[in-house]
């Protein structure tokens, strides 16, 4: 696997790529994937992937046992007095550890309108 060495740039950090690795022009388009960048030419961007795809045998193909579609029921129609923002908000304000004012938890287990 080749290297390419990281060097600081001002506040910023630049590649030096390998000679066989550098793009034409000014800029190229960046992607971040997990720990990973994606480094793409500005110029037809994509075309780099149709070329690796066409370095695969021909009829090579990506195949998998998929599994029978799974039975599941219907949407319940959500609780009487209490809407899907309403949970969420309360939801929410758990979370961050404190009850939120508009939606406090009414005795009949529905939350109180403001």
């Amino acid at each position: 696997m080749d290297t390419a060495r990281l060097f600081q740039s001002g506040r910023s950090q630049a590649v030096r790529l390998p000679k066989k690795y550098r793009f034409s022009g000014e800029q190229v388009a960046v992607r971040h994937f997990g720990n990973g960048v994606l480094l793409l030419p500005l110029e037809a961007p994509w075309a780099i992937l149709d070329a690796a795809l066409n370095s695969f045998e021909h009829g090579f193909q990506i195949s998998r046992d998929q599994p029978a579609p799974q039975l599941r029921e219907g949407i319940k129609p959500e609780p009487k007095g209490q809407s899907i923002r309403a949970r969420v908000i309360c939801w929410l304000a758990a979370r961050r550890g404190r009850a939120h004012r508009a939606w406090q938890p009414h005795h009949s287990g529905t939350a109180a309108r403001p």
